[in-house]
């Protein structure tokens, strides 16, 4: 039998997909059981069909062209249009009122692409998924209750809408073909023998929107009075017929009978053995049902985990709410929620802090969790009981147990899928060990494994992008470029990947990380917005964070991988050590306003050690109100040998000192160590309170070789954990955070043991090579905000703001060219004498409001012998590699904080060699030169 997949989704729920058999196909004929069936072949679509409309931009009709059975199927009308329109068509079908309820089934092909076109479906109105991608029919199902439902599908041409699309692929499709459709009552499923089912990735749960669950659990165990849902596994049917629980990682949760709270049946955590330790994740989800109001999810665990080897996390949409281990029978917790659909994931981790050697398992070491008896009740219900199994009435009055907050770790993703609604903003795709940043409102580390077949990617051209596990920033998985290039072929080809944003999302920022491997002549990375060129990437060896800031409203973001883009006719010879290809992973999306990112000197949100930050919401406790600073800018070296130079206070255990051991610059440093801190999850914070009139940016040097579970060195301000600060080599890093005008704290926190790990685990421990222990603090500056200014070069010198030269070779104040007045700025790639390098010219902007910069830019420049390009905190934003004969003005928009802007020349970027360079011909009109005048910084003010 042909295998399929079944997809069906709730409103606000994600999409569960699974890979069975199901039963024998029918050919244009009623399947048995069916109460309804259409496969189009008496031809009468649209008016002889009375349960079948359509309507839009045009009319979807009858084809011969493609069928999944018979000679006919419906298919989407033809809306492509040179002006590139958006345009959409719609079919609905509507269901008789005495139907009961069952499942839709139906086979589409769906040939849509984005960017250009795309195909949802909605269920009496509410969006339900996406259907995209396709190359031939492939079956879906709907749950529909009993009564009368309208489902319509609607494709659509340029849906973003884009001003214009890369290349088309060959192969695309650009219809949409529906046939075969019937229903199939519930009572008409065959229940045994059940398909074979497996979970394959969890975009979205099959739950109902309207009805209460029905129940899925048969007797011995029985329903709570009150409860209006309850599973206690004992139908056997776990995962793949309960289509509110779902299960993802490196390992799936399974039905067991094993051990259990009531019943035969609970369900366990996997169980890969102890031969091999490799650490590994695996979560199992309850999707709630949107209809139900607030009140009490229960459940019965047996959590037989204990660190180091094991634990259990207990997320609710994606916020940590318990820590569950060291059990040894089952036990009853129960979860408050608010009303709607929410997302409770109990996330089980097999050697969690990546031992190299585990300690000797104790004889009472179950190594697994079990889950028995869910159930929920309704607000204003009697709580649930806080010990024994759900089989009599809860104890009335029995209070909510207290649930610690803990910042541990950010929560796991893997089943935090994207939002197919156009309107929320999307969620998370990524499983562990990779996190959502903590204020970004969307996030794909490419964990799930979908790709490409995530509604807001899409991939085109002489290739195709491909997820890949052989080199990852994060977690598994990236998405790498394909082969272009042939040693014995050498024409010009491209392929890329697009991303289409959330057409809701405010203006902000899109970080991603990417290694472009890539070299010219050979081949490059253009990364492309709205269609526009924004930055070339090349020559890279390692993974690095670059962002793009976007405007509100939809736009697509085209990382374009080209092999001879000069289109040489023979190559030079390889370099040694060339990668050859190009690797995306970590791509999230920040609005300008979210909270818990604020700016640090690099203006990218990863710590100093290059990973990606996590900010749990936790308000620490007991902080003390420190004494507070001037309002104006201030500095401490600790260069007075103690901490009398600004007014500094110490809380938790009183162990920072000031000495010479380590100092940045001068002679003295602030200092503290792990060893002196007296107990396990103490900690030594050093306190700083600033009282700001305007906004101001605190920024501090640090050296921490600090490592986890050990201790964590952290950056708080008014007691909120802002980053985990740690080197991991000799070097000192810098560090900072935006401040609002107001009264703030600023506090550096040194925690031992912050896990709260057993002694014994931590002895067992062999921590990594750099660790000391011990952090250090130096050069602690406040610094005031940036007024409006207006640059055009007339001192003829660098000195009217406050500018920085880097690099080799130096910009210099030129009267050879100028926008206006006399003046303007210049850098030759002659001025850089090697082979390659860059030259630099920099300001740092600090504001609470942001603002705009504009400038005029005459870049005589040409790829692969020199780029200018134009960088936002050491990002690049604007990238020019073709020579232009006239000025062109170009603005950026300045996010609030501290932000560095760079202005530079980077000679060679791919970093070919001489005699190969020689080779390439210059293109007329190239200077190998930029010109920049007439900058003017604009500062928002409140109004």
């Amino acid at each position: 039998a042909p295998s399929m997949s079944l997809s069906t989704t709730p409103s606000d729920a994600p999409l569960m997909i699974y890979s069975y058999t199901p039963p024998p196909s029918f050919s244009t004929s009623m399947p048995p059981g069916a109460i309804y069936y259409d496969g189009f072949e008496p031809g009468t679509f649209p008016e002889g069909d009375a349960e079948w409309t359509t309507a839009g931009d045009a009319l979807w009709e009858l084809t011969s062209e493609r069928a999944a059975s018979g000679v006919y199927s419906i298919r989407s009308p033809i809306l492509q249009n040179e002006e590139l329109t958006t345009l959409s068509s719609d079919v609905t079908m509507t269901t008789n009122p005495s139907w009961t309820g069952g499942k839709l089934v139906y086979s589409v092909l769906a040939g849509a692409t984005m960017p250009y076109d795309n195909c949802w479906y909605c269920v009496d109105g509410v969006l339900k998924g996406f259907l995209f991608g396709m190359t031939q029919f492939e079956t879906q199902e709907i749950e529909l209750s009993a009564g009368m439902h309208t489902i319509t599908w609607s494709y659509t041409f340029n849906p973003v809408p884009l001003p214009g699309f890369p290349s088309i692929p060959g192969d695309r499709i650009g219809a949409v073909f529906i046939d075969d459709v019937y229903l199939m009552p519930i009572d008409a499923i065959p229940m045994t023998p059940s398909p074979t089912v497996s979970i394959v990735s969890t975009v979205s749960p099959s739950i109902s929107p309207t009805p209460s669950p029905a129940l899925t659990t048969v007797a011995p165990t029985s329903i709570p009075p009150g409860a209006i849902y309850y599973d206690g596994f004992e139908k056997g049917t776990f995962p793949g017929g309960d289509g509110e629980w779902g299960t993802a990682g490196d390992a799936l949760w399974e039905l067991t009978t094993e051990r259990t709270a009531s019943g035969v049946h609970s369900i366990r955590s996997p169980d890969l053995g102890l031969e091999n330790i490799t650490p590994f994740t695996s979560n199992v989800t309850l999707f709630t049902n949107p209809a139900w109001s607030d009140g009490t999810v229960v459940y019965s665990v047996l959590s037989g985990v204990a660190m180091p080897y094991d634990d259990l996390i207990l997320y609710v949409d994606g916020v940590i709410r318990d820590d569950l281990s060291n059990m040894v029978e089952f036990e009853t917790k129960q979860i408050e929620v608010g009303p709607g659909a929410h997302q409770i994931v109990w996330s089980y981790r097999f050697n969690p802090i990546k031992l190299a050697v585990m300690p000797p398992l104790p004889d009472s070491h179950i190594g697994a969790a079990f889950i028995d008896d869910v159930y929920f009740l309704p607000g204003g219900l009697a709580s649930a009981p806080s010990t024994g199994p759900p089989a009599s009435l809860p104890v009335p009055g029995t209070a909510v147990p207290t649930i610690a907050v803990r910042p541990l770790t950010a929560p796991p993703t893997d089943q935090s899928p994207i939002s197919v609604s156009p309107t929320p903003p999307l969620s998370p795709t990524t499983i562990a060990p990779t996190s959502t940043p903590p204020g970004a409102l969307y996030y794909d580390g490419f964990e799930r494994g979908t790709f490409p077949s995530d509604s807001e990617w899409s991939v085109a051209g002489d290739g195709l992008w491909e997820l890949s596990s052989e080199r990852a920033t994060s977690g598994v998985f990236s998405i790498k470029s394909p082969m272009l290039i042939d040693a014995d072929d050498t024409p010009t080809k491209n392929a890329n990947v697009t991303l289409s944003t959330n057409p809701t999302w405010d203006d902000g920022t899109l970080y991603y990380s990417v290694l472009a491997g890539v070299n010219m002549p050979f081949d490059d990375l253009l990364v492309y917005v709205d269609g526009e060129l924004r930055v070339q990437l090349t020559g890279m060896t390692e993974f690095q964070v670059e962002k793009i800031e976007l405007g509100p409203g939809p736009h697509t973001i085209t990382w374009s991988y080209k092999s001879n883009p000069n289109q040489v006719d023979d190559f030079p010879p390889l370099p040694s050590g060339r990668i050859g290809s190009v690797f995306i992973d970590d791509v999230y999306f920040v609005s300008g306003g979210a909270p818990g990112l604020p700016a640090v000197p690099t203006g990218s949100p990863i710590s100093s050690t290059g990973s990606t930050t996590t900010s749990p919401s936790v308000v620490a406790a007991n902080t003390p109100s420190p004494n507070v600073a001037s309002v104006d800018e201030f500095f401490d070296g600790f260069e007075t040998g103690d901490l009398t130079a600004l007014d500094w206070s110490l809380s938790g255990e009183q162990e920072w000192m000031v000495d010479e051991t380590k100092p940045f610059e001068g002679i003295f440093s602030a200092h503290v160590r792990t060893d002196d801190i007296s107990t396990s999850a103490g900690f030594a914070q050093l306190d700083l309170g600033v009282d700001l009139a305007t906004a101001a940016f605190v920024q501090f040097y640090f050296y921490a070789p600090v490592s986890m579970p050990f201790e964590s060195f952290n950056l708080q301000v008014d007691g909120q954990f802002l980053r985990g600060l740690s080197t991991e080599d000799e070097t000192w890093a810098e560090g900072g955070a935006f401040l609002s005008s107001g009264l703030h704290t600023v506090s550096w926190r040194l925690e031992k043991n912050p896990g709260g790990a057993p002694n014994a685990a931590l002895e067992n421990l062999k921590p990594p090579a750099y660790r000391v222990g011990e952090a250090w603090l130096d050069n602690v500056a406040l610094l005031g905000a940036t007024p409006s200014f207006l640059e055009t070069w007339e001192s003829g010198d660098f000195t009217a703001n406050l500018w920085m030269l880097s690099g080799v070779g130096d910009w210099r104040i030129t009267d050879s060219d100028a926008f206006e007045g006399a003046n303007s700025a210049t850098i030759k790639s002659d001025d850089i004498e090697a082979n390659s390098g860059n030259s630099e010219l920099s300001i740092d902007i600090i504001t609470e409001q942001g603002g705009t910069l504009t400038f005029r830019i005459l870049p005589s420049v040409s790829g692969p012998f020199e780029t200018g390009n134009v960088m936002l905190d050491e990002i690049v934003v604007a990238s020019y590699s073709s020579p232009m004969s006239d000025w062109i003005a170009q603005e950026i928009a300045i996010q609030p904080g501290k932000r560095k802007v760079t202005f530079q020349l980077e000679k060679n970027p791919g970093g070919i060699g001489a005699e190969q360079i020689g080779f390439i011909p210059s293109p007329a009109g190239r200077k190998g030169q930029i010109w920049l005048d007439r900058i003017e910084f604009l500062a928002t003010v409140e109004p």
